[in-house]
């Protein structure tokens, strides 16, 4: 699992899944603070890189290299249950072509970080998880 292994174009759908996930999930109380929008940015490059997606060290290095080269495609407020949809639509085609093993640890990757999303956004304003940001979670992990 490499960069190198996919197109421009199936990498910059590959990069937009974390963005669409955050933001989905940053949204899913019904509204967007501007401290939101900043923490996306600080959240992704602060955090991403300390988050074990897995025992697999490739694994690991590849979804810090996801983040290292993705910028949101979209604005955050654009991330609903529809456009989400489609970028894990266009995510499992490119998957098909991959081999099933890597698609389930991406899966497995991609579920760890809507829940840490969730789980960072607690403390961030000083609450714990909300139950339409718990919905959002398995709403994105019953997707995958």
């Amino acid at each position: 699992m490499r960069k190198e292994d996919y197109s421009d174009s199936e990498w910059a759908l590959l990069a937009e899944v974390p963005h669409a996930i955050f933001a989905y999930v940053a949204i899913a109380d019904g509204k967007v603070e501007a401290e939101e929008l900043r923490f996306q940015a600080e959240w992704i490059s602060a955090k991403v890189p300390r988050i074990k997606f897995s025992s697999d060290r490739t694994l690991n290095l590849f979804m810090q290299g996801v983040f290292q080269h993705s910028r949101p495609s979209r604005s955050l407020h654009e991330y609903d249950d529809a456009r989400l949809r489609d970028v894990l639509r266009g995510f499992h085609v490119l998957m098909a072509k991959r081999s099933p093993g890597e698609r389930t640890m991406l899966c497995r990757a991609f579920s760890k970080l809507a829940q840490e999303v969730a789980d960072a956004a607690g403390p961030f304003y000083g609450s714990r998880v909300t139950k339409s940001e718990q919905k959002a979670v398995d709403n994105i992990i019953s997707w995958l």
